[in-house]
């Protein structure tokens, strides 16, 4: 399932993604309005549920019928089970699951502090949980593998545990940096030692793993290289550039009033008032590295984060394989591949450090650069016309064709613009899906 900003949610069917693939989604569902802004399936249905920026939630039905001659299904159509209204602002977050007591929760979260349960049978809302505003805006959610509790994150960094029974505030920490929390995701893990374990993205360029139950402690801290590189072809993100606190308004019309009233107004005038406007006005600054998804196993043996980097990054988490670690996309061929170490502090650190010595300069890379030669010089060498002079000056002619096919660049795969979200399939194989926010979807077998 994509969303795209005009409103639509877009519904592809993974079975086409391996043999017979076509870039055209199956269904269409526009019927919302407003800016898509969460989206999640329907645990053990057919039934996806969408919120917007409107402060709207549709659940709709995916009509289908399996075919027996091919793989996939046939798609009929759309059909909407439920409308939500709750006129609480946008929505940020939106997570479903069954509980033990035949309940089919919707929960949703909304800018304004307020988290929803809404019981899709028996039509009402089973409860609703207030964040306080004082620690910010809500900005994501997770729930727990048993459905008893959830965590709520805030762009001042504040994450509240909130007990789901009870409907009450149970632990409330802050991040050490006080930087927005982008995503936190849930330890699937049956261990009682991993079940309260989250992750929390927030910071520059940072994953944190705490402990829920014992004491809020931070077990783990993985961090990320700031080495983002120079693509010319890469479009500027949203979120890339990130203005300063802009001049008052009263200070402002202030000085226009003052210039205004002096009777010695000239054009020199106008241009002093230009020039201090513009100096009042800060110039734009690159914002930090944020991550904005992830996703684990539920073992927890690994780790796959994606962000504003436009890098899709695999973390092995265990001490001894940390080495492992790399970048599935996004990483440049121009640069050195970075270097992954493992601390074994309070908490344990996995970073990111960037090489210095190019893969060109590498035992590895030379000796396929040196391959490489071989090949285009016995190439050259076996043809008459890349050796043939003209006249006493013995100038050889340009490349082959089958040179210049060889010698040119190819053409990057990774993402042009940040990274919204990452999820792993596992039909018809086990596929890694990335999306981007200029509504490219990706799809790593």
């Amino acid at each position: 399932y994509q969303r795209r900003v005009r409103g639509t949610v877009l519904i592809w069917d993974c079975m086409r993604l391996e043999k017979n693939v076509t870039a055209k989604s199956r269904l269409q569902y526009s019927s919302q309005g407003g800016r898509i802004t969460c989206l999640t399936v329907c645990e053990g249905s057919h039934s996806v549920a969408s919120g917007s920026e409107n402060g709207t939630i549709h659940v709709f039905r995916v009509e289908s019928q399996p075919r027996k001659e091919v793989p996939g299904a046939r798609y009929r159509g759309l059909s909407t089970i439920k409308y939500l209204n709750p006129d609480d602002g946008p929505l940020v977050d939106i997570k479903h699951f069954n509980t033990k007591h035949s309940q089919s929760l919707l929960i949703y979260a909304t800018n304004r502090g307020k988290i929803h349960g809404w019981d899709l049978r028996a039509k009402r809302e089973a409860w609703v949980m207030k964040n306080p505003l004082t620690q910010g805006l809500v900005s994501t959610f997770t729930v727990d593998p048993s459905h008893n509790w959830l965590v709520v994150g805030t762009s001042r960094g504040y994450n509240t545990v909130w007990d789901m029974r009870f409907t009450l505030p149970v632990r409330t920490w802050r991040h050490p940096d006080k930087a927005h929390i982008q995503k936190l995701l849930h330890c699937r893990s049956t261990t009682p030692e991993k079940s309260t374990m989250v992750f929390c993205a927030g910071g520059e360029g940072e994953v944190s793993m705490w402990d829920v139950k014992g004491g809020m402690s931070r077990l783990l801290r993985i961090l990320e290289s700031d080495d983002r590189g120079s693509n010319p072809n890469l479009k500027p993100s949203e979120d890339s550039l990130t203005m300063g606190s802009l001049p008052e308004k009263q200070s402002t019309d202030s000085l226009l009033h003052y210039y205004s009233c002096n009777p010695n107004f000239t054009i020199k005038t106008f241009a002093a008032i230009t020039e201090e406007l513009n100096q009042r006005t800060p110039k734009p600054q690159k914002e930090a590295n944020t991550i904005r998804s992830l996703w684990c196993p539920p073992e927890c043996q690994y780790l796959i984060t994606a962000g504003s980097d436009r890098k899709i990054r695999y973390w092995d988490l265990r001490p001894e394989h940390v080495k492992e670690s790399y970048v599935i996309s996004g990483f440049d061929e121009n640069q050195a591949k970075p270097k992954y170490t493992f601390y074994r502090d309070d908490p344990m650190i996995i970073q990111e450090v960037p090489n210095s010595v190019p893969d060109s300069l590498s035992s590895g890379a030379s000796q396929t650069s040196g391959s490489h030669a071989t090949s285009s010089t016995s190439s050259i060498s076996s043809t008459p016309s890349s050796t043939s002079t003209s006249g006493s000056g013995g100038s050889s002619t340009g490349p082959t064709v089958e040179e210049a096919v060889f010698r040119a660049p190819v053409p990057s795969t990774a993402h042009r613009d940040c990274i919204l979200d990452i999820t792993v399939t596992e039909l018809p194989q086990r596929m890694l899906i990335s999306g981007s926010r200029d509504g490219v979807v990706q799809v790593f077998l």
